[in-house]
């Protein structure tokens, strides 16, 4: 009689079928949008995954969301991935992604003297998102992990880390 350690184990199959839903809720991004000065912008980010599976494949649809703590610039990432899951042990668990992806920012200009905005400068642009999440299965759905995510475009590379937490549905 095989005793089954978790979810992992029971959704493999050879049917697509949904695996998980994530969500960091705690998640910080910084990025250096000048290549020839020093400044840098950094804010909060929150970023929910939806997760299927097909035998061992995993693909995700991760939409994001950051904006700039102490300036006014946002982004939305909408973001499709393919990934892999690999078990470390019993209940340690790394996940790691990358695809393609759709990235909005809104940088708005202003006047340093009097501070007012006089110019909104949206862009987008394709990116490639890169995703890893170190996980640690506390019951037999649910995990808490480490999530660390790039977007490599041609605007400037955003990087976040921040605290996942997982259901395994």
């Amino acid at each position: 009689m095989s005793n089954k350690l978790c979810a992992q184990e029971e959704s493999l199959s050879n049917k697509f079928s949904i695996k998980s839903f994530s969500i960091t809720p705690t998640n910080i991004f910084w990025s250096r949008p000048d290549r020839n000065t020093n400044s840098y912008f950094a804010g909060y980010a929150v970023i929910v995954d939806v997760t299927f599976n097909y035998k061992r494949n995993l693909l995700s649809f991760a939409p994001s969301a950051g904006f700039e703590v102490l300036g006014s610039s946002k982004y939305v990432q909408l973001n499709i991935l393919y990934g892999r899951e690999f078990r470390l042990s019993n209940r340690w668990f790394l996940e790691t992604h990358a695809g393609v992806g759709y990235l909005y920012l809104e940088d708005p200009q202003h006047d340093s003297f009097f501070q007012t905005y006089y110019q909104r400068n949206f862009r987008s642009t394709m990116g490639f998102p890169i995703m890893a999440k170190l996980r640690f299965m506390t019951g037999k759905k649910f995990s808490v992990g480490l999530l660390l995510q790039t977007n490599i475009n041609s605007e400037f590379p955003i990087y976040s880390s921040g605290v996942s937490l997982q259901w395994d549905l």
